[in-house]
């Protein structure tokens, strides 16, 4: 169907009943979706999101609705909205929700030279911090944050008009889940590739590599947007795909950061560090937040850039929030306590077509071993052996000042998997790959690791687009005797 039409299903005039909720007037649109104001006997008022079901994949707003029910399932909390009313009819599904203020994006376009000044976006920074932080200690991720996706709360809504909002969860993924027999939090094993979710502008280098999103890559997302909101991104105006791509994946810590104040030049080290399972270190992200305001000698209850002197004052009449201690204890806190792999059968591994938002993929293997963590060093050159069993698991160290690509290929895939096929490796670092056993019991011969600079090819996604280009790359053949002993 036509994108008019799929619109056409959800255009609403002024009056029409939704429940208790009467259509006031249009708000905003965007892509398959309209939003309106809305107002029920009490006079209350609230925002109907409305998306018709024949886009593709249908609406996300019953997902959304899922999710912030869950959030705010032992009453509201801060930075979420609250649900009221939500329904699916026969052309589309709609939510009434409660109602917002702007979002980042609108009031940094206002803004003189388009940014926010140090003591407002630190100050926002932790807010949205604290909203990415609720999601994951509930066990989901955003996979879409970006300013848009954060919103003031309504100028008339007390308190909560200087709260920042996260919103728009059609691309959230659960990462863990609570396992009600062992009454503990596990994580939700991750796939060995995953499809591109999210806004290429403030996406992670993970996400290029085709890598499953996980808590760091939500918090790696927050850093780029913040950087947005101090001036710009190294990568700010440019279009094409690949371009942003080999900037992300090419462009030193000091070069993205550029800008930014010194003391938050420890937090994207410390992201390069993590992998799909371990915690972020919001406190240490929270204290170099924190560090920025007192160097500008701002407070929580100081103007931010788009209030008058009137709604400063206003601001000091309200209880201090949960995220004005200075000492950040809720940033400290971990109450679901996940920080590596799953164990035991929660370990399967997951359907690598499965990306929906609630449903865990099954592995269907009749294997109940599990594999050895073992490992092989590689460099492009040099390599050692160092064991052997259901998981080869090798490092490949990039020695050089460029990028380097890599391929990987095996000579049997019958019964293995290998995460990922493609990567990049950058300057005086290293990058891991693993190849492991799914099923049965078939003796691997040999693995082919192919390496190629990475500024003589395209920086693609697609391994074969990429190393189709490169004319110079070294290959690798390591022979494997007893991976499966």
């Amino acid at each position: 169907m036509a994108e008019d039409d799929q619109m056409a299903n959800v255009k609403f005039q002024p009056g029409k009943k939704f429940g208790e909720w009467v259509i006031k007037k249009r708000l905003d649109e965007g892509g398959f979706g309209q939003v309106y104001l809305v107002e029920n006997g009490k006079k209350e008022k609230g925002a109907l999101k409305a998306e018709s079901n024949e886009v593709e994949g249908g609406s996300a707003i019953k997902l959304e609705t899922m999710i912030l029910k869950q959030l705010n399932k032992n009453g509201p909390v801060p930075h979420i909205p609250t649900v009221y009313h939500a329904a699916k009819r026969n052309k589309y599904c709609y939510m009434v929700m409660m109602l917002l203020g702007d979002n980042l994006k609108h009031l940094k376009t206002d803004q003189p030279k388009e940014r926010f000044t140090r003591g407002t976006w630190s100050r926002v920074g932790i807010q949205c911090l604290y909203s990415l932080k609720y999601l994951h200690d509930c066990g989901f991720i955003h996979r879409d944050i970006k300013p848009q996706n954060f919103v003031m709360g309504h100028p008339e809504d007390g308190a909560r008009s200087r709260m920042v909002h996260i919103l728009d969860f059609g691309l959230a993924r659960p990462f863990a889940s609570f396992d009600e027999k062992r009454k503990k939090w596990v994580a939700r094993k991750a796939r060995g590739s995953a499809e591109f979710r999210g806004t290429l502008r403030y996406t992670s280098p993970n996400v290029h590599l085709r890598k499953e999103q996980g808590r760091v890559d939500d918090v790696w997302s927050l850093l780029f947007v913040l950087i947005e909101l101090n001036g710009g991104l190294p990568w700010q105006t440019e279009k094409e795909r690949d371009k942003v791509e080999q900037m992300k994946m090419s462009l030193d810590n000091r070069t993205v950061m550029q800008n930014m104040p010194i003391c938050m030049g420890n937090i994207l080290p410390h992201l390069h560090s993590l992998d799909y399972y371990q915690r972020p270190d919001y406190h240490l992200f929270f204290k170099s937040l924190w560090q920025v305001m007192l160097n500008e000698k701002i407070t929580p209850t100081s103007k931010y850039d788009w209030e008058s002197p009137e709604q400063e004052e206003n601001a000091k009449k309200f209880k201090p929030a949960d995220w004005e201690k200075p000492e950040g204890p809720y940033f400290s806190s971990d109450p679901i306590g996940i920080n590596g792999p799953p164990e035991g059968p929660a370990a399967n591994s997951e359907n690598p077509n499965n990306d929906g938002g609630l449903k865990s993929g099954e592995d269907k293997s009749k294997s109940n071993s599990k594999p050895a963590k073992n490992w092989l060093q590689v460099s492009p050159s040099l390599l050692s052996v160092q064991s052997s069993g259901g998981t080869v698991k090798f490092t490949m160290k990039n020695e050089h000042f460029e990028p380097i690509v890599y391929k990987v290929k095996i000579s049997n895939v019958e019964n293995y998997r290998v995460n990922p096929v493609f990567g990049i490796i950058q300057p005086k670092s290293s990058a891991e790959v693993e190849v492991v056993r799914t099923a049965g019991a078939i003796k691997i011969d040999r693995i082919v690791v192919q390496f190629g600079n990475v500024t003589k090819g395209e920086t693609s996604t697609d391994a074969q687009k990429v190393f189709s280009t490169i004319k110079d790359t070294d290959r690798l053949t390591v022979p494997i005797s007893a991976v499966n002993k």
